[in-house]
């Protein structure tokens, strides 16, 4: 665990992402945070997934929806699984604002060549 940190710590984004994840689950939410932030300011899409969650909802952090869905989105586009899936079930249910058949089917067109990563 502590190379992990370190690896976090010097900036590699899978480190960042995974060192946030052991904070998260650690019940240091804030710490985890930051450590998704940076991940995801890499591009890396599991952590802008996880990142825009708690942005979104204000998890930890102060709620924003449009950064929140910002970040989402950013996974979504890099086939990330969780966040397309979010966008399919936000254009089906109209959530956020989300609307457009169009979008919908360019989604669900995504999702079977999507990465399930953690």
């Amino acid at each position: 665990m502590e190379l992990l940190r370190l690896a976090a710590e010097g900036g590699c984004p899978e480190a960042q992402y995974s060192h946030g994840c052991k904070l998260y689950d650690e019940g240091k939410i804030s710490e985890a945070i930051d450590f998704y932030f940076q991940s995801a300011q890499e591009d890396y899409a599991p952590a802008q997934w996880c990142y825009g969650l708690d942005v979104l909802h204000g998890n930890g952090i102060e709620k924003n929806e449009i950064v929140g869905l910002r970040y989402i989105r950013m996974a979504a586009e890099q086939r990330y699984q969780y966040a397309v899936e979010f966008m399919i079930d936000s254009y089906t249910n109209g959530k956020y604002g989300f609307k457009g058949e169009e979008e919908l089917q360019r989604w669900q067109r995504i999702l079977p060549h999507c990465e399930h990563r953690y």
